[in-house]
């Protein structure tokens, strides 16, 4: 059988090409740390309160949905985990690791095909808003541990023995739907498709193993969801919930925001808050982001020739779709739009990843002959993903701040909470 054009053969280089590579490699680092810093810079603030709550969540009162941040907190660090200058230093650890993450993930896939489209997507998702600047705007939530296991997952589709890919990403999907179990609509259907692109562009004789691999991925993390769901309400009544976990934070239960009634919500609770609470501005902002980051997606994968891999095609751009399922039982409108731009870069790079080299330079070549239009069309929708207002909630959009160390060197930096006493309380274990 005729192996799929998407095969990935290896290249035997000599001096010269390793040199090109480890060149494209670094440059390419470097340009993403210096994107990165440009978006970055003097935007992080205050941790939210319902972000300090996440932390609080553990095991204490039994199993519960997103408890395992905070028992790994409390193993870690003890009662002074929740203290929230610690929690400071532990955000932008995790926002050092992501970043550092993706510059390798990046460095990586420049090494194997150094090329110039690798280049621009791997930087596109440096600038653009929706992409991995949005952990500015998610500075702590224990979401970002999530992406990180969706990033290692889809590394180790790639990289991998398919095997050894199939395993790492049931246990990495596994354990994210204890962080958040929205995981299964936000970045699970990605994963299974950067898994499914690289089963197809082995190509070879229909193995068992490309036949039954995905659906088995699939099972486990799905199982974990269903468990999460099934058992994870509290069981304890709502008064001691409350007073149990205000006793470990700084907060009293007016400043918590609707935290602490996360988890006594059901499906129909959920619907009435977020019809009592429904932002048109945030909803029609995300399904701008969400087309925005189709269209360039889908303009990269046409001329990679996606019709390859139709089961990454299917999956992959099905997903961009998952977070409107989510617009009626919740508000965080903006995030889960953002996930989109996430998921469909982190695809494209695994995409461009397993293409050989002569496919993206005709690639790119067959992109610069678009016509006018096709471009006008692409310019405004990666115009407009760079200069997103974001929002947060049911909060204020917030301005564009592309590059805002450039033109608002006033910026707050880390800023301490809005009642400084509460980095001196020691909480309660």
């Amino acid at each position: 059988m005729m192996r799929s054009s998407l095969a990935s053969p290896e290249y035997h280089v000599g001096i010269a090409g390793v040199r090109v590579r480890a060149t494209m490699a670094a440059v390419g680092m470097l340009l993403i740390s210096f994107a990165l810093s440009l978006q970055f810079f003097y935007k992080i603030g205050e941790i939210d309160p319902f972000v300090v709550m996440s932390w609080t969540w553990d095991y204490s009162l039994g199993f519960v949905r997103r408890g395992l941040p905070g028992e790994l907190l409390d193993l870690l660090a003890g009662g002074a985990g929740n203290e929230y200058r610690n929690l400071v230093v532990l955000s932008s650890a995790m926002l050092a690791v992501l970043v550092l993450a993706y510059g390798l993930f990046v460095t990586s896939i420049l090494r194997h095909r150094p090329s110039a489209l690798v280049l621009i997507v791997a930087l596109a998702g440096a600038l653009l808003e929706p992409a991995i600047p949005i952990f500015i705007r998610m500075f702590g939530r224990p979401e970002q541990l999530s992406f990180l296991l969706f990033l290692l997952a889809c590394h180790a589709a790639v990289a991998c023995d398919r095997r050894l890919a199939c395993a790492v990403l049931a246990a990495a999907c596994s354990l994210a739907m204890f962080i958040h179990e929205g995981f299964l609509f936000f970045h699970f259907p990605t994963a299974l498709g950067v898994l499914a692109m690289r089963l197809d562009a082995d190509g070879g004789s229909p193995h068992p193993i490309r036949r039954f691999a995905v659906p088995l991925a699939a099972a486990v993390p799905i199982l974990c969801f269903a468990a999460v769901e099934w058992l994870g309400s509290p069981s304890v009544p709502k008064p001691v919930w409350d007073a149990h976990w205000l006793f470990r934070t700084p907060y009293a239960l007016h400043e918590s925001g609707n935290s602490l009634a996360v988890h006594h919500r059901g499906l129909a609770g959920n619907i009435r808050y977020t019809l009592g609470n429904f932002w048109p501005l945030a909803a029609v902002l995300s399904v701008l982001i969400i087309g925005a980051a189709t269209v360039l997606a889908r303009t990269l994968w046409s001329a990679i020739g996606r019709i390859a891999v139709p089961r990454a095609a299917a999956l992959c751009f099905g997903s961009c779709y998952t977070p409107l399922l989510m617009f009626g039982i919740g508000v965080d409108y903006i995030r889960w739009s953002s996930f989109t731009a996430l998921n469909m870069l982190v695809a494209s790079l695994c995409l461009l990843r397993l293409s050989p080299v002569p496919v993206l330079e005709s690639a790119l070549t067959r992109i610069c002959e678009h016509g006018l239009p096709r471009h006008a069309l692409n310019g405004l929708a990666f115009l407009f993903l760079l200069l997103t207002p974001l929002a947060s909630n049911t909060g204020p959009t917030r301005l564009p701040e592309a590059f805002g160390c450039l033109y608002n060197p006033s910026g707050t930096g880390l800023t301490a909470p809005r009642h400084p006493e509460s980095c001196l309380r020691t909480v309660g274990r």
